[in-house]
């Protein structure tokens, strides 16, 4: 049997499933949780069961010492309260995007790896069933030689592409908007399958420029990019378009990628609220054949639902950073591979600004 490992989330939005999937693990304990309110505390602590709940993150450090902290709030805490848990002996799992800047991502991962700990950043597509085997794929050579990747991530921005004011379309509070909230998981997955961006040219663009207070207030200014494209040149010589968007019309997540070589293509779609939202679709097409198979996936995983779908890989991610924890090994992924994607947000948030193609800067190796 395994030792007890004491783990605390801070956050209330996301933190949920946090809190849902590490009380799935075996000999893992939450046993606390932190919000901005007490209220919002007491929500999630009574909900699952949560003895100690906190307003202040210093306090919950000091007094629980987790062995695990979960960093799930707005993007501008990021790396004070990773880098706090980290100096307090915690392993920890952050949120993306890792930070508001390149140079936030550099010092945690340093941190990180300077006192040994074990670091994660939650990129959930990676552990959908199509995307696992569509990495399987790739790396066995199905497509041959990758020439091009497309990616498209539409979201009905949180149930509606007018809704009210959030923390995510306030540039203080999140850096960017459909650039790091969305668009970073599918820039995660072309780096994860093919490797690293080379070059990139970005457009940036916010077509709901005033959102209502969820106080009545005076209507807020939107701060963020609502719409985002990419064209990037990858390592190995391939090519990407991608385009994200928090005003997509439509299901409440809809996403496809794809990626075209010298002997094939393969395709990842998920929509959720349809039967394979929890595990996505992959289809397959090679050379001499005429038209798109579909391609078997690894089996699902049992606590995922209709109303959340991705519950499956929030699953996993817990399993996978608690072994991690466990077996003094590296996660993936990692406060590195993180550090990865925020060069490629910076590169983009320049390019925009600059309306100019962008070579990115070296970053350390990934794993």
């Amino acid at each position: 049997m395994a030792a007890l490992l004491r783990a605390a989330v801070a956050g209330t939005g996301i933190g949920d499933e946090y809190v849902r999937a590490l009380a799935r693990v075996p000999d893992v304990e939450v046993v606390a949780v932190c919000a901005r309110s007490a209220e919002s505390a007491d929500r999630l602590a009574d909900r699952h069961g949560v003895a100690a709940r906190y307003t202040s993150f210093e306090a919950m450090l000091e007094r629980e010492a987790p062995a695990l902290v979960v960093v799930a709030t707005p993007n501008r805490l990021h790396a004070p309260m990773t880098l706090a848990a980290l100096d307090a002996g915690a392993h920890v799992v952050c949120e993306k995007p890792l930070g508001l800047t390149l140079a936030e991502a550099r010092e945690m991962a340093l941190r990180a790896n300077e006192l040994g700990r074990t670091s994660f950043v939650p990129f959930t597509w990676r552990f959908l069933p199509a995307a696992m085997r569509a990495k399987e794929l790739l790396d066995g050579g199905f497509v041959g030689t990758p020439y091009h990747v497309f990616a498209r991530y539409f979201v009905r921005g949180f149930g509606d592409p007018h809704g009210p004011m959030r923390w995510q379309f306030d540039a203080a509070e999140a850096g960017s908007g459909a650039l790091g909230n969305i668009a970073s998981h599918a820039i995660h997955l072309a780096d994860w399958w093919l490797g690293g961006f080379r070059r990139l040219r970005a457009s940036l663009a916010t077509h709901v420029g005033e959102r209502a207070r969820p106080d009545g207030g005076a209507r807020a200014v939107v701060s963020v990019d609502d719409t985002c494209s990419l064209l990037a040149e990858l390592d190995g010589g391939a090519s990407l378009a991608l385009t994200a968007s928090l005003v997509a019309f439509g299901p409440r997540v809809s996403v496809e990628i794809g990626v075209l070589g010298s002997d094939g293509a393969i395709v990842l779609d998920d929509e959720w609220g349809t039967a394979a939202a929890a595990t996505g679709r992959l289809r397959g097409a090679r050379a001499g054949e005429t038209g798109w198979s579909e391609l078997p996936l690894p089996a699902g995983d049992e606590t995922a639902d209709a109303a959340a779908p991705f519950r499956g890989c929030f699953s996993r991610m817990a399993h996978e950073v608690v072994a991690a924890v466990r077996e003094g090994r590296p996660a993936a992924p990692s406060f590195e591979d993180g550090v990865r994607v925020q060069a490629v947000l910076d590169a983009a948030l320049r390019s925009a600004a600059e309306s100019s193609w962008v070579e990115l800067e070296a970053v350390e190796e990934r794993r």
